[in-house]
């Protein structure tokens, strides 16, 4: 039976319990979240081609994984900005912060507009509903982690 294009890999509830079980097994928060903005990162390095990369960061721990991201993409020689909602609320993510080093920008309307404008690599779903969201962009989209905002359980704002 095919799998839906935005289907999650694991259910909310999975997640959990699967990160329950790497930190069971002793593997930190820390090293979860750098694993995760490394398959971020490798993922928006094949996806922009040498292009310019847009990582939108939200307050938890998911944005952390982009900071993550956006400082190994920095790394390898992309050009990178990111845009964030808010300051990080967790310990991890602020962290994270840190380490990536480089300016924020202020998440606004605008900031998404002109990343589409310059074809930039931006969070968001991979089909045609995800580029009329971002502006109409054709770039490539990327998308980590649920829309900000939204109900992991639910799937409501």
């Amino acid at each position: 039976m095919p799998v839906p294009i935005d289907a999650p890999i694991l259910t909310t509830a999975a997640m959990r319990a699967a990160e329950a079980a790497c930190a069971e097994a002793g593997t930190s928060l820390s090293e979860l979240m750098d694993r995760a903005g490394t398959a971020v990162a490798d993922t928006a390095w094949r996806m922009a081609a040498g292009g310019p990369v847009l990582i939108l960061c939200g307050s938890g721990n998911n944005g952390g994984d982009g900071y993550v991201a956006a400082r190994i993409l920095a790394e390898r020689g992309a050009g990178v900005r990111i845009a964030a909602l808010a300051e990080p609320a967790t310990d991890l993510a602020r962290a994270a912060r840190a380490r990536w080093g480089g300016p924020v920008e202020a998440l606004t309307g605008e900031t998404a507009a002109g990343a589409a404008d310059r074809r930039c690599a931006v969070r968001g779903r991979a089909d045609a509903a995800g580029r009329r969201r971002s502006g109409g962009c054709a770039a490539p989209l990327c998308r980590a982690a649920g829309a900000g905002g939204r109900c992991a359980e639910r799937g409501g704002w």
